[in-house]
């Protein structure tokens, strides 16, 4: 019997699926830990739980995209953040940069096009869930410089409000572009 992912790939995972898939990843990565559950603040923003743990549980970042699930756990003096999106999905990554983006990340978006958006969007992203805000916390921030020159794979570092990130961006399986972003 074969079974046709392919009405599947390009639509979002419904809602409870995505919660229990993120959970049977979590438990895959920390076997060790029985009962560990995947909590959320009152912000919205995930943390993990267990009545058992005698050791501090790691942070937690979600992203998903279409199909697609990322998880990413890191050490609490660590923190990493994670945003991934699906750059086969259909937007119109123009009107979202003319409406979201300054003048200089427009310039990055004219000059390295769905590539350039990607770097843009994610990074906003990844650094919004580390800050523990919003996207509209994160759209504020003119981050266009900072990502013109860098490839793809190559440590960023981004300051803005005082503050210090580091970003690593890459692209998956030719269409899945994801950023991890730390802070200080």
């Amino acid at each position: 019997m074969a079974i046709d992912f392919t009405a599947l790939y390009k639509k979002r995972i419904p809602f409870a699926l995505r919660r229990q898939l993120t959970h049977l990843i979590v438990l895959s990565l920390r076997p060790d830990i029985k009962d560990l559950e995947i909590c959320r603040d009152i912000f919205g923003r995930p943390y993990l739980h267990s009545s058992n743990s005698t050791t501090e549980l790691p942070l937690i970042s979600i992203s998903h995209s279409g199909a697609w699930i990322g998880v990413i756990l890191s050490d609490p003096i660590t923190y990493a953040t994670l945003d991934l999106e699906d750059m086969t999905l259909s937007r119109s990554y123009t009107n979202l940069s003319n409406n979201f983006f300054s003048e200089t990340e427009k310039d990055l978006v004219l000059t390295q096009g769905i590539v350039g958006f990607f770097k843009l969007w994610t990074a906003k992203e990844a650094m919004a869930k580390w800050q523990g805000e919003g996207i509209n916390f994160a759209l504020k921030l003119d981050i266009g410089h900072a990502l013109q020159s860098t490839p793809l794979k190559q440590p960023i570092q981004v300051y803005v409000e005082g503050k210090e990130y580091t970003l690593v961006q890459d692209i998956l399986a030719d269409h899945l572009f994801y950023t991890i972003c730390q802070g200080s």
